[in-house]
């Protein structure tokens, strides 16, 4: 399908609402395209015109909903602050955002999936590494360029502090524990991964700690 009309592009949100409501809740494998198409009011014909196979349609699902947030992350690190002022900013988006209901959800479902659809999993994983890990690395290549922070590798050192961020709630949350953590937790964890981080990558003249 080339450009979308306005309609059309309406439209497809539209689908992507529907198929994301069914996919959350009935996960990829009990999901159909006719019971999409049921819902969305439509035929299977139409919604294949969008997206060629239910594959397809997940991955512009899960797609959807980390690009909505990717601006987000990419403003939070352009703004003039201080190196941690910046981490703890990220920090604290980053754990809102994968601590969501919406978030986790999505996880279950591609975990369930990922032995019996391994290219889809292998898509979803590629998109992450390509959207919000790429801008917090690029915040640490410009941070380790401008002698703020050790010189090191930025795609390593982001996946370390997106560790850090993560270490006392997420697998507790995945396997359903615990509930999203409070705003004040979140920013107390989000403090203490960024402690430990610039104890292991800032430069000890540099002021990065205000």
């Amino acid at each position: 399908m080339g450009k979308l009309t306005r309609t059309q592009a309406l439209r497809r949100e539209y689908i992507l609402d529907v198929a994301q409501a069914e996919f959350l809740a009935n996960g990829f494998e009990k999901t159909s395209m006719a019971a999409i198409s049921n819902r969305a009011g439509g035929s299977k014909a139409t919604i294949y015109s969008y997206f060629p196979s239910k594959e397809r349609l997940f991955l512009a699902v899960v797609e959807r909903h980390k690009s909505q947030s990717n601006v987000w992350f990419t403003e939070l690190l352009q703004q003039e602050r201080s190196c941690r002022r910046s981490l703890i900013a990220w920090g604290e988006a980053f754990l809102q955002l994968v601590h969501s209901d919406q978030s986790v959800k999505f996880f279950r479902v591609i975990c369930a999936e990922c032995e019996t659809y391994p290219d889809i999993a292998q898509s979803l994983y590629t998109q992450g590494k390509q959207t919000i890990h790429r801008t917090l690395a690029a915040f640490l290549q410009r941070q380790m360029t401008s002698g703020a922070l050790m010189r090191s590798d930025p795609d390593l050192a982001a996946d370390q502090f997106i560790a850090l961020c993560q270490a006392r709630t997420q697998r507790a949350r995945l396997l359903n524990v615990v509930a999203a953590p409070s705003p004040e937790e979140i920013t107390n964890d989000v403090e203490a991964a960024v402690n430990i981080f610039l104890v292991a990558y800032s430069q000890p003249a540099h002021p990065v700690y205000t």
